[in-house]
């Protein structure tokens, strides 16, 4: 087994490395009439799409709050490359990303649980041969507002606990709406967290763990280029084991 690292914000952020932003639209919250919760999930954000001509805007927003079957419904209204192997969970972000970052900005800005790049970054991970997606970001810095100094990296949740961990920490899914339930909130694994290796695209250079919106692994890969050209912004904690 080997130790998976999450991506984590230096202790610095507050000040260097923190942005705030906005998306043209969300996807609504869900009501699901099986588990009985109304969720949503806030962790992820899709630059790169968009709503056809036919889509009711006004029903893309957080304010939103509708049944499994309208959600569904609306998924069929978001356009974009690669949208039939997106999750699109209640709550993400569509469209291109607008953020204020600061004055000087490190090569990685946090905005929530999401990340901003500097285009070289994406230079740098792809000479390594790592797979990361990213689309379009109008960010604020200082007085100056600029569409070529970030861009927006778009992370997928993917169902990573293995069966032993979600035993252990009494972690479910509802069939219908795709929360994820816990049934003793504070139950504890025995051991570390479990990950699912071969459920990651080859490649692939960060992932977001969908039973933990907090959650993004990165890969040995990803963390080599970002340590070897002391890329700033970003650190990696132990958070678990591969199976």
């Amino acid at each position: 087994m080997n130790t998976a690292f999450r991506v984590a914000r230096p202790a610095s952020y507050y000040s260097d490395t923190n942005g705030v932003f906005a998306t043209p639209y969300e996807m609504p919250k869900v009501t699901c009439d099986q588990c009985g919760r109304t969720w949503l999930d806030t962790g992820d954000w899709y630059p790169n799409f968009g709503l056809d001509k036919d889509a009711d805007l006004d029903m893309f927003s957080l304010e939103e709050n509708v049944s499994v079957e309208a959600f569904q419904e609306l998924k069929r209204h978001v356009v974009g490359r690669g949208v039939g192997r997106a999750a699109l969970l209640p709550g993400c972000g569509l469209g291109p990303v607008t953020a204020t970052v600061p004055a000087n900005p490190t090569d990685f800005v946090w905005c929530c649980f999401s990340l901003l790049a500097k285009p070289r970054v994406v230079d740098i991970l792809k000479r390594a041969g790592v797979r990361i997606s990213f689309g379009p970001a109008v960010v604020q810095i200082g007085k100056r507002q600029s569409v070529e100094d970030f861009v927006a990296l778009q992370v997928e949740p993917v169902r990573l606990y293995s069966d032993q961990t979600l035993a252990e920490t009494t972690t479910s899914f509802c069939t219908k709406c795709g929360n994820v339930l816990l049934k003793n909130v504070r139950a504890e694994p025995k051991g570390p967290l479990q990950y699912v290796r071969n459920r990651i695209p080859n490649r692939q250079g960060l992932v977001r763990v969908y039973e933990s919106v907090v959650v993004t692994l990165a890969s040995a890969a990803f963390i080599e280029a970002v340590r070897r050209h002391r890329l700033t912004g970003i650190e990696f904690e132990e958070a678990g084991v591969y199976v």
